[in-house]
């Protein structure tokens, strides 16, 4: 894992933003849109459901149904099973995610925030 890491660090430095003359581009500014993040999110949703379902198929607390949603909805809230790395490193990883897909769209800081949160609540509904 620390060697993948450093690979992504150093290529990163070597053809992140420079042109082939050295210097620095400026990013093309883009058109705002809401629905746009929104699909994303919700498709980095559903693909992260189908990897859970066939990767981790042994584990049932990540087969979600239309009748585990509709418990979600109804039921009181609990704490999750999940390991201190899902919790600490997986879980916020997730809501970058959600965020920069809002940000890459031209959505401010509130607005994006807004995306985290309606993602999050996918996740715990739906996820």
């Amino acid at each position: 894992m620390p060697f993948i890491l450093a690979l992504s660090v150093m290529f990163v430095l070597l053809f992140g933003s420079e042109s082939a003359h050295g210097e620095t581009q400026a990013a093309e500014p883009t058109e705002k849109s809401y629905l746009i993040p929104a699909i994303e999110i919700v498709g980095f949703q559903l693909g992260l459901n189908l990897f859970d379902r066939t990767v981790l198929a042994d584990r049932d607390e990540y087969k979600s149904t239309f009748d585990t949603i509709g418990d979600n909805l109804t039921e009181g809230w609990v704490y999750d099973r999940d390991s201190f790395s899902i919790n600490q490193i997986g879980h916020p990883y997730q809501g970058s995610i959600y965020y920069g897909a809002a940000r890459s769209m031209g959505l401010s800081f509130w607005e994006s925030t807004g995306y985290t949160i309606a993602g999050s609540a996918v996740c715990a509904v739906a996820g």
